[in-house]
């Protein structure tokens, strides 16, 4: 192996690969938090690139994490974790996917990266990159250098995209969850928000009102969600999947000594098949419902819950309507 070989790994369908699966490429170029609507369309426009040009397969090339996190040495929060996002690059379309570490290419100069790594490593005959999109060191790399080695027509450069007047973007996408626009940002990303987390035990107030619930801490480094209370889909990792009620935030009831951590507790609506403690959920968020609140009374608080479970059924009936 090279020494840059040694510096990435390649992801198929069937986990890490220790060989490249082609000889020869088309590669899209972005970092893909998310994985939204954008990202799709430089996945397709790949593969119809790869298809004009015979090449072997569609690979994606990303970052395990944001670059800009490294420069400016902050926290990003993100959409998407590696995993996830190297399973949705697959499900769009890619052939494979190329993860590396940022600080491993950070020195890297835009020309080199193109000859030693995209070429003399990945066999890439060919590119899709957004109309922003920068590489290399100083981000000097654009889509004119691309053109100018690989050729205009092996060379696609993808404008903007957008909906309803609003580009398309993770950044954009990670306001309206802030905001508690779950449908802005589901059509976005054309699939709802979601995160992943075992479930926990909590402090069982839940089960006296006659409302179990699952709790779930959210995982470190997602992006921000709105306080209150959401209409949700959960989904186990057996696939078993319930529609539910979930609390993100501080979980104040009628209490006051919680200590202001963030996380999810949730009302899976019919399930009944024992303790949860351990297991793997997926929340799919779908509807901000109402912001969180503190309650007088546990009866005040058991007939908000009650009211929150009609309003999930009367949302998701509506959905599938």
């Amino acid at each position: 192996m090279t020494d840059i070989s040694k510096k990435i790994t390649v992801y198929t369908s069937d986990g890490a690969v220790d060989t490249l699966p082609f000889s020869s490429s088309v590669l899209a170029l972005g970092t893909f938090d998310g994985v939204h609507i954008a990202h799709k369309r430089l996945i397709e426009e790949a593969n119809a690139l790869k298809c004009s040009l015979s090449a072997g397969g569609v690979g994606a090339w990303c970052f395990e994490k944001s670059p800009a996190s490294i420069i400016k040495e902050i926290e990003i929060l993100t959409l998407t974790e590696k995993d996830e996002k190297i399973r949705l690059l697959l499900e769009a379309g890619a052939d494979f996917v190329v993860c590396a570490k940022f600080e491993d290419f950070r020195t890297t100069s835009a020309e080199d990266f193109i000859h030693d790594v995209l070429i003399g490593t990945l066999g890439c005959v060919g590119t899709v990159c957004g109309y922003d999109h920068r590489f290399g060191h100083m981000g000097k790399g654009d889509s004119t250098l691309l053109e100018s080695i690989f050729g205009k027509e092996n060379t696609l450069t993808v404008p903007k995209v957008t909906l309803d007047g609003e580009e398309v973007s993770s950044s954009a996408i990670r306001e309206h969850i802030k905001k508690g626009e779950m449908e802005i940002a589901r059509r976005m990303l054309s699939r709802p928000v979601s995160f992943a987390s075992p479930v926990l035990a909590g402090k069982r107030l839940g089960r006296r009102l006659g409302f179990p619930t699952a709790n779930q801490t959210i995982p470190r480094g997602f992006s921000t969600l709105r306080r209150g209370v959401y209409a949700t889909r959960c989904i186990f990792d057996d696939g078993q999947s319930f529609i539910g009620v979930s609390n993100i935030g501080i979980r104040p009831s009628i209490e006051s000594g919680d200590d202001h951590i963030i996380n999810s507790e949730t009302y899976i609506i019919g399930y009944d098949q024992g303790e949860l403690y351990g297991r793997m959920l997926r929340l799919e968020l779908w509807s901000y419902l109402r912001d969180e609140m503190k309650f007088s009374s546990l009866d005040r608080l058991k007939d908000a819950i009650e009211k929150d479970k009609n309003n999930c059924i009367k949302f998701f009936d509506s959905q599938e309507k």
